[in-house]
């Protein structure tokens, strides 16, 4: 993993409590690489990156997560992008299930 990735510590299962989560997407795309799934997001009508642990999901799921870590120019090795701005986070609830491909 790479140095700059923050921390990340998968939890077994997520907490039941999506409530808790302040912000809510919908998934337009999604990207697994290595222990992170990297989700691209409309929320408050603008796209968003986030990454957070392996998380199984689909386009058009809904998902809410927390404020997490807000990283510049984040070049990603093992999607050979650079995003501009990413969210990194320690967990994502999914809370209605999109379309599976």
């Amino acid at each position: 993993m790479p140095k700059e990735h923050p921390s990340v510590e998968a939890t077994a299962a997520p907490d039941a409590s999506a409530a808790n989560l302040p912000n809510e997407g919908e998934v337009v795309d999604f990207k697994d690489a290595g222990a992170y799934t990297y989700f691209e997001v409309t929320y408050k009508d603008k796209t968003r990156w986030l990454a957070a642990p392996k998380t199984p999901v689909a386009k058009g799921s809904v998902i809410r997560y927390g404020n997490g870590s807000m990283m510049n120019n984040f070049p990603s090795k093992s999607l050979n992008r650079t995003f501009s701005e990413i969210i990194f986070l320690d967990r994502v609830v999914v809370v209605s299930s999109g379309d599976k491909k």
